[in-house]
């Protein structure tokens, strides 16, 4: 999970950006914003666990991921304060009144029904959201965009009892071992021909292995989808490959799978706590990207 220092390094990054454009600078103030009251709610979002530590490793081991069939409980309150909260921010930056009484009022989206909308964002069941958005004076992507910043410290705050367990039981698949989400974000070659994949949504990493019948494989991007997921190409046979869940689709390697690695997600406080020789990679190599 993101600590203060975390937030605080994201918000010097997006600093370094600032002056770029009116625009670019409203959405940097956005984010900025949006990750503080965050880091402020997720303390308390995490207050009781779904389940034991006991059931959820046995989940994982089924191969379920650990809130499956499980409803994610949100406290109605704190749902409030945080769309509240939100929907002050969206409001300055726009500069406009945004929604978020009349969201709130949505059957789905009440705070008592919270947990409901969790599994429709889960399950991409949001027609309801998407039919909101044409009547309002935001579009569809902004809307979607405060939902998903609304419910991101709840799932972040109940991901964070499991992280060990997580570690142990040698999730297999490519999709979160918590809420079950397709990662959304991959680092696509590591160290010792690692693949990283990340969910945003509660913050969970997977690491697959690279190496394939004695061949380590080098990734890139093909720019298409399947089932509404990225689509990688491995640039030795041109195999194209789903990322979420390592398997090639598509080509000479058609069925293969790439071996999950066992990995951990942490804040870099704790991080450097523990391995304080760490070196990160600077940005500030002295040259610029084409």
């Amino acid at each position: 999970m993101t600590s203060k220092s975390g937030i605080k390094a994201l918000t010097e990054e997006l600093k370094k950006h600032r002056g770029a454009n009116p625009e670019l600078e409203k959405l940097i103030d956005l984010y900025e914003e949006i990750f503080k009251v965050q880091e402020s709610i997720r303390p308390k979002a995490g207050s009781a666990p779904v389940l034991s530590p006991g059931e959820a490793l046995a989940k994982l081991l089924s191969g379920q991921y650990i809130i499956e069939k499980k409803a994610l409980q949100i406290d109605p309150e704190l749902y409030r304060e945080t769309a509240l909260a939100l929907g002050k921010i969206f409001s300055r930056v726009s500069g406009r009144p945004f929604p978020v009484e009349e969201l709130l009022s949505l059957p789905r989206l009440k705070p008592e029904a919270a947990s409901k909308f969790a599994a429709d964002i889960l399950a991409n069941k949001v027609d309801y959201v998407k039919k909101f958005a044409k009547s309002s004076d935001f579009n569809e992507e902004t809307i979607f965009f405060f939902l998903l910043s609304l419910i991101v410290p709840f799932f972040q705050g109940q991901a964070e009892y499991y992280k060990e367990i997580i570690k142990d039981a040698g999730w297999k698949k490519g999709s979160c071992p918590f809420c079950g989400s397709p990662p959304l974000h991959a680092r696509l070659e590591g160290k010792d021909s690692q693949r990283f994949l990340y969910c945003p949504l509660c913050r969970s990493g997977i690491v697959y292995d690279r190496r394939l019948g004695g061949e380590v494989l080098s990734f890139g991007n093909t720019s298409a989808l399947y089932e509404s997921d990225l689509v990688m190409v491995d640039r030795g046979t041109g195999s194209y490959w789903w990322q979420v869940a390592g398997t090639a689709i598509v080509g000479p390697l058609t069925g293969a799978a790439l071996e999950p690695l066992p990995s951990t997600v942490s804040t870099w406080e704790d991080w450097i706590e523990l391995y304080p020789d760490t070196l990160l990679l600077s940005r500030d190599t002295g040259h610029e990207r084409p």
